[in-house]
Order: C-alpha cells, then sequence, then structure tokens
C-alpha cells in the first residue's frame, strides 16, 4: 500500500507525501526482514513471544509482492513454495502446508484454496521474475476454477486442495481472479515491468491446461489488445494499428506506444516484424519499430 501511496503521490507532483510514504516502507520492510524472516526455514513466519511460529502458511509468500526479501531469499521462499510435500501440487495454493495437522480439514483458512492469495502469491512471483512458477500457478488455478463451474454452474468461495472442487458460499465474486490471472499471462501491466505481452505455457508450463488461444478485445491502461499464439511465437495489435508479430518464446516487458511507434523490451531474443519495420533484438535489449494503422 505504500508503494503504491508513494506512486500516487508521485503522479500527483506531491513529492513530499511520496517521500514520506517511500520512508515508511522502507522502514517496514526492514523490520520484517528483522522480525519475520527466519533464516532455518528460509521463510517469513509469524513471531511469538517464544521466537517464529512453525505453522507455515500461503501468507508466508505475500511479502514477495511488496517487494520484501533479497532475490536470495526469494529463491529460498519459491523453493519451499513449489515443493510438492509442502504447497505444490496439481491443485495450489493451500491456505496451509500440505504437512501441516490442519490440513486434512480443508476447512476455510485450515487448506483451502483462496482466489486472492493465489492472486497475489502470483504477483509476487512476476515481481520477482519467477515467470515459469507463476504461468503454471496461474494456468493451475485457472483449470481448477473453470471445471467446476463449468460442472456446477457456481463460483465457489474456496477449493479443496487435494481435489479441486469448489467449496463454501455457492457465488463469491473474487472466484474469477483465477480466470484474471491466467489472462495475464498473454497481457498484463504491473509497477515492476510495465505492461508485458507474450506467450503463456512455456518451459516446464508447457504442458499446462488451459493456456488457450489467447485474448481479444482486452481493455488495459487506456488501449485495447489482441494476442494470439502462432508458429515459432505470437503476434498482437493494439487499437487500431496492425499486428506486431513475434519470434520468440519470451514476453515483451516495458511496452509501450509513442504515437505510431511500439517500444518494447526483450527478455529473450527476438524477431519483430510489422507491415512496416523488421528488427532484431537480443535478450535486455529494447526495441522499436514503426506501426500501420490496421487496413478494414
Amino acid at each position: 500500500d505504500l508503494e503504491c501511496l508513494a506512486r500516487i503521490a508521485e503522479w500527483r507532483g506531491d513529492s513530499a507525501t511520496a517521500a514520506r510514504a517511500r520512508e515508511q516502507y522502507a522502514h517496514l520492510v526492514a523490520r520484517m526482514n528483522q522480525v519475520l524472516w527466519s533464516d532455518h526455514d528460509g521463510l517469513y513466519l509469524d513471531e511469538h513471544p517464544g521466537g517464529h511460529s512453525r505453522r507455515v502458511g500461503a501468507s508466508s509468500f505475500l511479502p514477495l509482492i511488496a517487494g520484501v526479501p533479497t532475490l536470495e531469499r526469494a529463491k529460498r521462499m519459491v523453493s519451499t513454495l513449489t515443493d510438492p510435500n509442502r504447497f505444490w501440487g496439481p491443485w495450489v495454493l493451500p491456505s496451509v502446508s500440505r504437512d501441516d495437522p490442519s490440513f486434512p480439514d480443508q476447512q476455510y483458512w485450515r487448506g483451502s484454496i483462496w482466489p486472492p492469495m493465489n492472486y497475489l502469491v502470483l504477483q509476487g512471483l512476476r515481481r520477482y521474475g519467477f515467470h515459469e512458477e507463476a504461468t503454471i500457478l496461474a494456468l493451475r488455478g485457472a483449470r481448477m476454477f473453470l471445471e467446476d463451474s463449468r460442472a456446477t454452474g457456481m463460483c465457489r468461495e474456496n477449493f479443496d486442495a487435494r481435489t479441486g472442487h469448489g467449496q463454501g458460499r455457492r457465488f463469491q465474486s473474487w472466484g474469477p481472479l483465477f480466470a484474471l490471472g491466467a489472462v495475464e499471462e498473454w497481457v498484463r501491466t504491473c509497477p515492476w515491468e510495465g505492461t508485458t505481452v507474450g506467450l503463456p505455457g512455456r518451459g516446464p508450463a508447457a504442458g499446462e491446461v488451459g493456456s488457450g488461444t489467447g485474448v481479444a478485445r482486452m481493455p488495459l491502461d487506456v488501449h485495447t489488445w489482441w494476442v494470439e499464439p502462432e508458429p515459432g511465437g505470437y503476434r498482437f495489435r493494439i487499437d487500431e494499428y496492425d499486428w506486431v508479430r513475434v519470434e520468440s518464446s519470451g514476453p515483451l516487458t516495458s511496452v509501450r506506444l509513442n504515437g505510431s511507434v511500439l517500444q518494447a523490451r526483450c527478455t529473450r531474443d527476438a524477431r519483430l516484424k510489422t507491415s512496416r519495420d523488421e528488427v532484431n533484438g537480443a535478450a535486455g535489449e529494447t526495441m522499436a519499430v514503426s506501426l500501420a494503422i490496421r487496413s478494414r
């Protein structure tokens, strides 16, 4: 919240409020790293009078979205997250570790999967660049949600981490967060990468069910997006402009449209083609291509 408040204040030209929010944010990050980090467990844990709690829940991964851990600490956290004996599996993300005594209950926060928790952890993985793990989490969540919704016609409150079946209240508005996470695999925007466009289901995520065939008329920021897979990569278009073809298995980040010129940063070697332009770029480079208005 303090990060967002600082960004909003900067956007409004209120440098004093922005500086105060960033100072408070830095203080909280330092305190969390000092008090809540367990080097023994490689996780952030609740602090009790006698030391850290021995109960590990999905909330231990929330510091990722807040940018609290160093990259090395984040790697240790993700190692626990992707351990099938702890949190990983076909149905993710359980609210407590699979080896916790309360896990078999599968009642509310005693093991059940919750859409808001999945979504926040997903954004944390993306923030630290764990894109393959993020893709798997996003697609498995969407598959679970859609299979249950198609079978029952409901939008359930939470899900059983052993079966993927919906439970709790029958109609809860946050259920589609599972689907949104998967849609964002095609195109999304966030403070740390800007607008990202790409192709889900690469690498370890290639066998995941539910990657889909693209998105159409996706409103994002001030633009409307179309993204589709095609042989050798993917293609996308923005608003009234023609298609941009991308020959790469990696997404483009920091995508911006300046007039009819598109700028983007490669995460892997890529070739961008438009009806006007063709450029090659190496991983980490920023490329620019000229766009043409799409013919009707």
